[in-house]
């Protein structure tokens, strides 16, 4: 009677919810345990005046915003894996510092002032098929795409200083710092992994057909990743043809270039890149391979 009634699928669904609230109890415990309630010892004045005096003897000079209750301070220009990212200002929020100490909100933040030369290189034009997989708008019909792509940039920052070659990618042209490569020619992407190879300090692949999507990574830094990339550069003719409404859309070149970035963010941050990353969205797999050495 019991199974006919479903109480032993009750009675399992139950104890699994159960478990997962216990250890959801657990984890709350645990950083319960870690956070630090006891009052914060409040610094004397002969303190703070070294603390501002060291500032400025790293820094330069500080300003503080007594209205805002913001410190700030700007460092100087900062070059990170052979990738210059110009200057940063640190703004420390002073303040309610109880909510500091339990976590809840952030206490300073970091803004780029200098932001870096972006340089782009194609000679195509904006189609009514690249409005809804591209993110293009219906006002950029017609215009070149890196004139469409720059005025995007220009309205996220201003200051960006955007150079557009609408042109063919040439072997005469100079690749240096990081090379984000974002072509459906596989014999394009050889000629710019061989220029890019000796010349920038990372290069990075984007590939994608519909749901799936492929982000390779070479940089001098690790040298199998150079070995590795030209192991995927197979012919012309063994590239998989997809049909054209599912070969790219938006929420997926999102994804991949999310990708992207984070495997260039962990190149700055002086981690190892992932130098293949396959991600099915259909099947929801993803593989990362490991590319070793020959010793």
């Amino acid at each position: 009677a019991a199974a006919r009634r479903g109480y032993a699928g009750a009675g399992r669904r139950l104890n699994r919810r159960f478990e997962r609230q216990v250890d959801e109890l657990s984890v709350a415990l645990r950083r319960w345990s870690l956070t630090d309630t006891s009052s914060p010892r409040i610094p004397t004045p002969r303190e703070l005046l070294d603390d501002l005096d060291q500032l400025e003897a790293e820094f330069g000079a500080w300003a503080f915003d007594r209205l805002a209750q913001h410190l700030k301070v700007t460092t100087e220009p900062i070059t990170l894996e052979g990738i210059d990212l110009g200057r940063f200002r640190v703004t420390l929020q002073l303040g309610n510092t109880d909510t500091y100490r339990g976590g809840g909100s952030l206490c300073f933040y970091i803004e780029a002032l200098d932001p870096t030369t972006l340089t782009l290189i194609d000679f195509d034009t904006v189609e009514a098929v690249n409005l809804a997989p591209r993110g293009y708008l219906e006002d950029d019909l017609g215009r070149l795409k890196v004139h469409a792509t720059a005025d995007l940039c220009h309205k996220i920052n201003q200051r960006i200083e955007v150079i557009t070659v609408p042109d063919r990618f040439r072997r005469s042209m100079t690749l240096d710092g990081a090379v984000f490569c974002c072509v459906d020619s596989i014999e394009t992407r050889r000629r710019i992994f061989a220029q890019a190879r000796d010349h920038s300090a990372i290069f990075i692949d984007g590939r994608m057909n519909a749901e799936v999507m492929r982000v390779l990574v070479a940089t001098p830094r690790e040298p199998d990743t150079l070995t590795h990339y030209p192991t995927t550069l197979f012919t012309e003719a063994e590239t998989y043809q997809g049909a054209c409404t599912t070969r790219s859309t938006i929420y997926t070149a999102s994804i991949a270039a999310g990708l992207m970035v984070h495997q260039f963010t962990r190149y700055l941050r002086g981690m190892a890149v992932d130098a293949d990353v396959q991600l099915n969205l259909l099947a929801m797999e993803m593989g990362v391979m490991a590319v070793l050495g020959s010793d």
